[in-house]
């Protein structure tokens, strides 16, 4: 996706559950046709919420439309992250019979896993 360029989606997951902290949230995300971003969560969803973000000490404050409880949630800043990698050997693609027979199934690379995220969300 290019900066600007418009995005084309037909998808939409109704009422998903977003558990942030101890509060559960509801929002009715866009199913967007890419892996690196988690979810989007819109103006109007942050207004009602009451979200207040402050970049500089990376912390975020919102309300829960439910309770009314007043949520602060402080990201933390990863000047230097660590990594785990584990490597084994594989077929190439052509090898495996059944890759092999369905071509435009199996792309020629793999889509890759998302990218560690500051805040855990669970679904």
């Amino acid at each position: 996706m290019k900066g600007g360029s418009p995005i084309n989606t037909n998808q939409i997951v109704r009422h998903l559950r977003l558990c942030i902290g101890t509060e559960d949230f509801y929002v009715d995300p866009l199913v967007l046709p890419y892996q690196e971003i988690d979810i989007i969560l819109g103006m109007d969803w942050m207004k009602e919420h009451n979200v207040l973000l402050d970049i500089t000490s990376r912390t975020v404050q919102m309300k829960s439309s439910k309770s009314g409880k007043i949520m602060h949630i402080h990201l933390p800043n990863h000047k230097h992250s660590s990594h785990t990698v584990n490597a084994t050997e594989a077929q190439l693609i052509e090898k495996i019979p059944v890759a092999s027979d369905f071509p435009d199934v199996f792309p020629e690379e793999l889509p890759r896993l998302p990218p560690d995220r500051d805040v855990e969300f669970a679904i």
